[in-house]
């Protein structure tokens, strides 16, 4: 994130590749990049429990239990999809960068 910072990129839409339940949820909230995040995982069961932690953090985030964070919510899809098999377009994803 740093790297992206010092080339005053701000805002980003990321495809997480293999979210499974979110867990990285919190992470993208505590970068302060994520204008639109798409969650894409294999198993169904995974993407429904992202949602409802993504949902937990939207009702969180209204309800501001954290007053002393700073962080924007970004938006969010979720797709339950082998991504070997489908591509970018039908992840509906634009602007997609990559990096290590």
């Amino acid at each position: 994130m740093k790297r992206l910072r010092a080339k005053h990129i701000n805002s980003l839409n990321i495809l997480d590749l293999c979210c499974g339940k979110g867990g990285d949820i919190l992470k993208w909230l505590k970068t302060n990049m994520a204008e639109h995040i798409a969650f894409a995982d294999i198993a169904e069961t995974s993407i429904e429990q992202c949602k409802e932690r993504y949902g937990k953090s939207v009702s969180s985030q209204k309800q501001q239990r954290y007053p002393n964070r700073n962080e924007k919510l970004f938006t969010a899809e979720f797709i339950a999809a082998d991504c070997t098999k489908v591509g970018k377009k039908t992840l509906s994803i634009e602007n997609l960068h990559c990096y290590r």
